[in-house]
């Protein structure tokens, strides 16, 4: 008794005390179907003893407890409309359970998406009936049956007496007059909520006299701004052969100015020559970067750099943004890694992970992602051979991505095949030699093809393997030469960038992708003095390319981004 009466004394407890309750709340505070719920604790449980203090979830749903829920969030897949769910908290310091934390939400009804609507005919004329039509079906994420409302404004005044049916709404001819405009509002409506509106509008015309809207008032009108009126309309010409009536300086009487991603003539074409970069050097504190890469990681439009550095055993990433590269930098550590990395969701949980090669350890490390721009644990993917260059590509069509890469000391290329689990299968040589090869889907099945540095030589993937489909015709290609799949031309078809070493300055031709696959010369390029173009992208978002190069040493490394001038 005079040990408990000195403890209590000295403000300590010689028993146990249960935690206190928790303050529990749910989110979101109307969660809809499609929403995850999520406990929030509000206020956590209080301790007395200072011990540490977790959590245990108890989910009802509807009344009857959710045995199979025990984690902190009820997934999507799991609610439906007008249920109700109630959660209760569990306070433990381990040894003793505390007073529980309860809260209750019901779930919500989603409203339906826009559906899209469409007035036919597109270039109606006086007396011709207007139909609106649902071209598009609204979605219900919670299954309700659909109906449609249709309102019309003829010159800014209501229309009450179209015709309606399911799908469609029709406003006779009798009442439609030349150069009016008429606009249909159409809703979807679930029975409890409605879609945001969505409209179509057009303007009727009385004779044949075709005018082009000239938004930027160079004499040249957008061709697909094509309307029927008797007198010119206002910000309208006869002339429809503009390519950009955004831009005054396009029009096919124009100069082209050089190599801008912009057909400034609108000849179909933007090839030019004599074009150079501005190379930034940045002398930085990690070891031998041996390796690099472009590529948008966290799928934000904005290209991102990985910087693969040897003996700092670690990957840099330079996170692009509208202000150019570098807007913010990560560092992670990934053990001694080889020459090259790549970035991709590996796994199917919706988040990047990182993987570079590590020929010195005979193996492939893989940096699982846990957010846009997070990275957790590491895993291993043994390779014999030395594995020196290494892409990601989905080599058997399944649209999980599998690993390419180049054997070193075996001079032969592998596949492992992903099971979208991020598991890897054993694979064998499908090509001998150790020339690269970079990705690019040069005939726009949606699918990459790999196309070997220095021979041309393109391979197609099946059956998960890759043959070879073709060799492309580029003249003088040089025997030091990589090639890089990009759209130089933001056309929407992978063009090929041909880097040639022989001699300083190095000299880049891209050649152009008709969207067939076949390719034709177009523009002639000079890096900047004494550094090397490594990897292809836009870094500066202006729609141009610009590239990366590094040198390393073994106490620092120097990083270059050439930006096209």
């Amino acid at each position: 008794m005079r040990l408990v009466a000195l403890l209590l004394a000295a403000g300590c407890s010689p028993f146990n005390n249960p935690p206190s309750a928790p303050q529990v709340g749910i989110g979101p505070v109307r969660p809809a179907t499609g929403d995850d719920l999520v406990a929030v604790i509000l206020a956590d449980s209080v301790d007395l003893e200072g011990d540490r203090v977790t959590y245990r979830y108890t989910w009802i749903q509807d009344g009857l407890p959710r045995t199979d829920l025990t984690s902190d969030t009820v997934p999507a897949s799991e609610t439906i409309k007008d249920e109700l769910w109630q959660l209760i908290v569990t306070p433990t310091d381990g040894d003793l359970d505390g007073s529980s934390g309860s809260a209750q939400t019901t779930i919500v009804n989603t409203p339906p998406t826009p559906p899209g609507v469409a007035i036919t005919p597109a270039d109606a004329m006086r007396g011709d009936d207007l139909t609106c039509t649902v071209t598009t079906v609204s979605s219900d994420v919670d299954g309700d049956a659909l109906t449609y409302s249709f309102e019309w404004d003829g010159n800014g005044e209501t229309y009450d007496g179209a015709t309606a049916g399911v799908l469609t709404s029709v406003v006779d001819g009798s009442n439609v007059g030349e150069e009016e405009t008429w606009t249909c509002e159409v809703t979807a409506n679930d029975g409890m909520d409605k879609s945001l509106a969505a409209h179509a509008s057009t303007t009727t015309g009385a004779c044949s006299t075709w005018w082009y809207a000239d938004a930027d008032k160079d004499g040249y009108g957008d061709p697909a701004t094509a309307t029927v009126a008797c007198e010119q309309p206002s910000g309208h010409v006869l002339d429809g052969t503009d390519c950009n009536d955004e831009d005054a300086s396009v029009h096919p009487d124009a100069e082209e100015v050089g190599f801008d991603g912009i057909d400034n003539d609108c000849d179909g074409e933007d090839c030019a020559s004599g074009i150079t970069f501005t190379s930034t050097s940045y002398v930085r504190s990690e070891r031998e970067t041996i390796g690099a890469k472009i590529t948008d990681i966290d799928d934000d439009g904005y290209e991102d750099i990985i910087w693969v550095n040897q003996l700092s055993a670690s990957l840099t990433l330079w996170w692009g943004g509208a202000s150019g590269p570098a807007v913010a930098e990560s560092t992670v550590s990934v053990g001694r890694v080889g020459a090259n990395a790549d970035a991709g969701d590996l796994n199917g949980d919706g988040y990047p992970d990182l993987i570079a090669s590590a020929q010195d350890s005979s193996r492939f490390v893989i940096l699982w992602g846990t957010g846009t721009r997070t990275f957790g644990s590491t895993s291993y993917v043994s390779q014999d051979g030395f594995p020196r260059w290494m892409w990601l590509v989905d080599a058997d069509r399944d649209g999980d991505l599998d690993i390419v890469a180049i054997l070193e000391h075996e001079e032969c290329a592998v596949i492992r095949l992903n099971d979208g689990t991020g598991t890897f299968a054993e694979a064998g040589c499908w090509r001998s030699g150790k020339e690269d090869v970079r990705p690019g889907d040069l005939d726009g099945d949606g699918y990459d093809e790999l196309i070997e540095s220095n021979t041309g030589n393109v391979y197609s993937s099946a059956s998960g393997t890759f043959t070879l489909s073709t060799e492309l015709s580029i003249p003088d290609m040089g025997t030091n030469s990589f090639l890089h799949a990009y759209d130089v031309d933001l056309d929407g078809d992978i063009d090929v960038v041909e880097v040639n070493f022989s001699s300083e300055p190095y000299l880049l031709r891209t050649h152009r992708n008709d969207g067939t696959g076949s390719l034709s010369e177009c523009d002639q390029l000079e890096a900047a003095s004494g550094t090397h173009p490594w990897g292809i992208g836009d870094l500066d978002a202006d729609g141009r390319f610009d590239y990366i190069y590094y040198t390393c040493a073994s106490g620092y490394s120097t990083w270059y981004i050439g930006l096209m001038d």
